[in-house]
């Protein structure tokens, strides 16, 4: 999942669809109840907010990715080491160190718990999969020398294995790597559409994936298919979890020869993109779609998936904007002033806002 701060890069917001395709709707196949004038505030409560503690040790250079495991709030940063604080702010320790040797990182991409004891750290920059105790204790490391590796989203530990979620390329023509404790390739998940090729080549690949254990299974989300996928741990078996495209949603153009990084990035921007995806209140997983207005301005819209009774509902993004699920709540980092400088916005740490979900507000 992850994953902190937002690097946007995305769409073009589409018309309705036609009163008269209802007609056409598939039997067993939801539709999605689109929410106008409300918006994520009135269905993320929050719950708590939590002051990260500022020191000269704990400060925080631009958050971009967050997990909370054990009681306690991993988050990674430009610049700095991985700082933890408990759940009443107070910072512990740092974890780790920049570099490029064992025991280091350059680019955080994915934090991760590891087990009950450890935590997960994938490093696209030297594509190095770390693991820390969580009192910052180096445990191992290994370079991950597969084909697209740069283009990793999140990671997941579950029985002893890593699920990674990665771009396809020729040589692995898939979405999701599951790997061994020693590092080697025992499965491969949801196979990747070859016309998307030349985005994936380009590592223009948003989405993610999240642990359901109750369930015993495994969300999915990309940037080239509206939806979501299931994998289940034991068999591997992929299900799509269907429901209609909202009526917002616009498909990425093909493109299956690679191109100049000009070029998909100008096309990629002309399709809907789900960013990412989360699992909260147990039973709802949640997809965040990005919309381009022009000049650089986004839309956020979130879609509920309702496990339960399979019943969708897409409401747009107010200030509520979270960044990391733990399968019950959701979390987010923000900077309590008012000044959007960077430079300003980096004297104090950022506030924990602890979301619940309250679907019954809509």
């Amino acid at each position: 999942m992850r994953t902190g701060a937002i690097i946007t890069m995305l769409i073009c917001l589409a018309a309705c669809s036609p009163k008269d395709e209802e007609e056409k709707r598939a039997p067993g196949i939801s539709h999605v109840i689109e929410t106008y004038g409300k918006t994520s505030d009135d269905i993320f409560q929050v719950s708590r907010m939590v002051e990260l503690e500022t020191t000269s040790e704990s400060l925080i250079a631009f958050p971009f990715d967050l997990c909370v495991s054990g009681e306690e709030i991993f988050v990674a940063s430009r610049n700095s080491e991985i700082k933890v604080f408990n759940l009443e702010g107070k910072f512990r320790r740092s974890i780790g160190r920049l570099g490029d040797g064992p025991g280091e990182y350059r680019s955080v991409a994915s934090l991760f718990p590891h087990g009950i004891t450890d935590i997960g750290i994938y490093d696209w920059s030297n594509l190095r999969l770390t693991v820390f105790s969580r009192e910052g204790e180096y445990r191992m490391s290994a370079v991950l020398g597969m084909p697209g590796m740069e283009g990793v989203r999140s990671v997941l530990f579950i029985d002893g294995h890593y699920y990674i979620h990665a771009p396809s390329s020729p040589a692995q023509n898939y979405h999701i790597v599951r790997m061994d404790s020693n590092f080697a390739v025992s499965g491969s998940y949801v196979k990747a559409e070859r016309r998307y090729a030349g985005y994936q080549d380009r590592f223009l690949f948003n989405g993610g994936i999240v642990p359901d254990r109750v369930r015993g299974c495994i969300y999915e989300a990309d940037s080239y298919f509206h939806g979501i996928r299931s994998i289940k741990l034991e068999t591997g078996a992929v299900t799509e979890l269907e429901f209609e495209p909202p009526s917002f949603y616009v498909p990425l153009p093909d493109l299956a020869t690679p191109t100049s990084m000009e070029e998909a990035m100008s096309l990629f921007q002309t399709g809907t993109n789900v960013y990412d995806i989360f699992l909260v209140a147990g039973h709802y997983v949640m997809l965040e779609y990005h919309l381009s207005l022009g000049q650089g301005r986004v839309k956020v819209v979130y879609l509920l998936y309702d496990l339960n009774s399979g019943r969708c509902l897409a409401v747009p993004a107010g200030k509520a904007h979270p960044s990391y699920a733990d399968g019950d709540h959701l979390y987010a980092l923000i900077y309590n002033t008012g000044d959007s400088r960077q430079e300003h916005s980096m004297a104090s740490n950022p506030t924990l806002i602890v979301y619940t979900l309250s679907p019954g507000n809509l």
